[in-house]
């Protein structure tokens, strides 16, 4: 009876492949659960394999990978329009890169503004839905730092929603804004100032994990472990080929903490107009004149301070 629901919506609006696959993963959770505690006789998920309905393959989220572009997203950022919760939240998600489904469901209840930091449960971990009704009960698998940025965002926002649930409240003060609202909000703004969208919520992921490195000299693991990136070998391709067996198990805290302050950084300059395209002509007088680039002065000042704070942190108490 399932498999013929399931199909029968496939056939109707193909489209919804992703929900029907994440439905079918979590009834057997559910089933599977129910059959432990003895709540029912048999599974009847059983004629039905995890694989059957598979998620759809995406290519790649429309992201930004060059500064030009990112300096054009930047400008266009503080004229998003919406709800105080979706300004809050297309503000914030290039700040955090983490997956929008972790930042759309946070509480205020795991927001700590003492220490800085969110604590957060990971949307990617075998067994677990970040929607379960139990998740509460659960420890917290994942921290996220807080830029001195993000938490003057996060403390405006607070004098507005601190009193639902949910950080970025939807229309519901009981549940969390929707998947499209904020992709919504964005692709709005960058057409209202003549772009197409130049980036997707997911779209971050990418900008971070390749700027951060290639521009910032931030090392590759630390930025793998902040989007939260297994490199445990269970049965899956470690995220980082020189820590493949997993052994690595070093959270990188303090290093963190620290990149995430010069990444805001780095965004905040890039939005005030530090970085500006130079012709052949400028770079040439430049080099000849051993005289550095404002550009070039900013970034080797995120890079001093990335190095100090991240000392200073290895030895903060938690």
């Amino acid at each position: 009876m399932i498999r013929e629901v399931f199909d029968a919506i496939l056939a109707l609006a193909p489209k919804q492949q992703d929900k029907i696959h994440r439905i079918n993963q979590l009834l057997h959770h559910l089933f599977k659960d129910a059959l432990r505690e003895k709540l029912i006789d048999s599974d009847p998920m059983l004629a039905i394999y995890p694989d059957d309905y598979p998620a759809p393959k995406h290519g790649k989220y429309t992201h930004i990978n060059d500064l030009p572009t990112l300096s054009k997203f930047m400008k266009i950022l503080p004229k998003i329009h919406g709800e105080p919760s979706t300004i809050a939240i297309c503000q914030i998600a290039p700040h955090w890169f983490t997956r929008p489904v972790e930042i759309r469901f946070l509480k205020w209840a795991n927001v700590d503004f003492e220490h800085n930091k969110c604590s957060l449960h990971k949307a990617k971990v075998r067994g677990q839905s970040i929607n379960a009704g139990d998740l509460d009960q659960r420890p917290t698998d994942y921290f996220m730092p807080l830029s001195p940025q993000v938490k003057t965002i996060l403390q405006k926002l607070f004098k507005i929603t601190g009193q639902k649930e949910y950080v970025f409240a939807g229309i519901n003060d009981n549940e969390p804004i929707s998947d499209n609202t904020a992709g919504r909000a964005i692709r709005t703004a960058c057409k209202r100032e003549g772009f197409e969208n130049l980036s997707s919520m997911h779209g971050f992921r990418y900008t971070g994990r390749s700027f951060l490195p290639g521009i910032l000299g931030i090392k590759p693991r630390i930025v793998e472990q902040h989007m939260s990136h297994s490199t445990s070998v269970d049965g899956q391709e470690a995220a980082v080929s020189s820590d493949k067996y997993g052994y690595d198990d070093y959270l990188y805290a303090p290093e963190r903490r620290a990149m995430m302050e010069i990444w805001s950084d780095f965004l905040e300059g890039v939005a005030n107009g530090k970085y500006k395209e130079l012709s052949p002509e400028e770079v040439q007088k430049l080099f000849e004149s051993g005289k550095k680039s404002e550009w070039q002065q900013f970034i080797e000042e995120l890079r001093t301070k990335y190095i100090r704070l991240a000392s200073i942190y290895q030895q903060m108490s938690h």
